[in-house]
């Protein structure tokens, strides 16, 4: 971001203009008195385009007008029962209660102006309405969550939301969100919209913005959570990718099913679509980990893909990269100790070959190179097994945390 560049003005006896240059093509202008004043403007200055600058600054002067419009009606109704309840004239004029609006500013550079209008309202002190402006200054069109996270941004900001939410909670007690936690009985964090506040920050990551006691009491404050982009561009690769197989495999099924006597309507009728859902495991600024469950109805069965990505390189986190050269036998005696363990713990825990003798298959021997894991929040490899795997169906899905000090030693 480059450095803003403060100049001012004189106007008059009270009041000035400050220009703000916020980059090569773009200066902020915001009027401001020593006085309060129904006077105060803000606009936009755009370098050599006059059409994006009358644009913008339309946009801004609409909400701006559409704010004093309904200010200057509060308070005539505040004046009303003002005087109503025994107050004066006089008294009422010395409170000098006037429409105002005052921008900071978020995040610019020559393509993004991202900023807030705080239009406060002297005549209630507990409220401050805040209008959140990101705009594209090569198109003058507002940047949106979808253009900057993709078409499954809600559900993607949710999951993140969600696990931020449960991550501050674990770290500070103190921390009270409802819906979450002891009290469940008021209603919490469900969902964003695409009418959701957010703004840009420094390293142009959408920041969500919840007013106060919208999804928390009073006391915890207005309420930030930052969407990294570089994590939800690489999800949404892997989903599109997943989708742009899914649609190949669907073509191969509707060829097989017309070549074996189905009708087209028949086809139809089953509606297949490539259908994604994704779990976070956990996420840092170097490390993301997540999982792809994905239905296949014209397979008859769901698969789920696992994903370890270094944010730094991009490149896929292995078991090797995380336990060492020798991660499948660290791996295998850890997952063999564990198992003996589990059945020792509760011998209603199932295992092929170790206490399970009536199935063919047999006991678990090792990982293999290709392993299903994922990251937790301590760092470590959990190896996942399907169901059926190294157990009865009846144990599901059997997972095995790794612990990388302990394989170290």
């Amino acid at each position: 971001m480059k450095e803003g560049i403060i100049m001012l003005r004189k106007i008059n006896k009270y009041a000035f203009i400050a220009t703000l240059i916020i980059g090569v093509n773009c200066n902020l202008i915001s009027s401001y008195a020593t006085q309060p004043t129904t006077d105060s403007k803000i606009s936009v200055s755009v370098k050599n385009n006059k059409e994006l600058e009358k644009k913008i600054n339309n946009e801004i002067n609409k909400v701006i007008n559409d704010y004093k419009t309904k200010a200057i009606k509060d308070i005539a109704e505040y004046k009303k029962a003002f005087l109503e309840t025994g107050g004066t004239e006089k008294e009422f004029n010395a409170k000098n209660l006037k429409p105002q609006a005052n921008y900071e500013l978020k995040y610019s550079d020559d393509n993004i102006l991202s900023f807030v209008l705080h239009c406060p309202e002297p005549w209630n002190n507990s409220l401050s309405t805040d209008y959140y402006y990101n705009i594209d200054l090569k198109t003058g069109k507002n940047i949106t969550l979808n253009s900057l996270l993709g078409d499954d941004y809600i559900n993607i900001v949710n999951k993140d939301i969600d696990n931020q939410i449960k991550e501050r909670i674990a770290k500070d007690k103190n921390s009270i969100f409802w819906g979450y936690g002891i009290d469940k009985s008021i209603d919490g964090f469900k969902t964003i919209t695409s009418e959701t506040k957010f703004y840009i920050n420094k390293d142009k990551n959408p920041v969500i913005v919840f007013d106060k006691s919208e999804i928390a009491p009073g006391s915890m404050g207005k309420l930030e959570f930052v969407i990294k982009k570089a994590q939800v561009d690489k999800i949404n690769k892997v989903i599109n990718d997943y989708k742009t197989k899914a649609n190949k495999d669907i073509a191969e099924y509707k060829k097989a099913f017309l070549e074996t006597g189905g009708t087209e309507k028949q086809f139809n009728e089953k509606n297949f679509k490539p259908q994604v859902n994704y779990e976070l495991k956990y996420s840092d600024d170097n490390i993301l980990s997540f999982v792809l469950h994905c239905p296949e109805p014209w397979n008859n069965t769901t698969v789920e893909y696992y994903y370890n990505i270094d944010l730094k390189t991009g490149k896929d986190i292995t078991l090797n990269s995380l336990l060492g050269n020798d991660y499948i036998n660290i791996a295998n005696k850890s997952i063999d100790n564990q198992i003996k363990e589990r059945i020792k713990a509760n011998p209603k825990e199932v295992f092929f070959g170790y206490n399970e003798t009536t199935f063919t298959k047999q006991k678990f021997k090792t990982i293999s190179e290709n392993q299903k894991f994922y990251i937790n929040k301590d760092k470590n490899p959990v190896i996942v097994f399907d169901k059926y795997e190294i157990a009865p169906g009846s144990m599901g899905q059997i997972e095995f945390v790794i612990k990388k000090d302990t394989s170290k030693k």
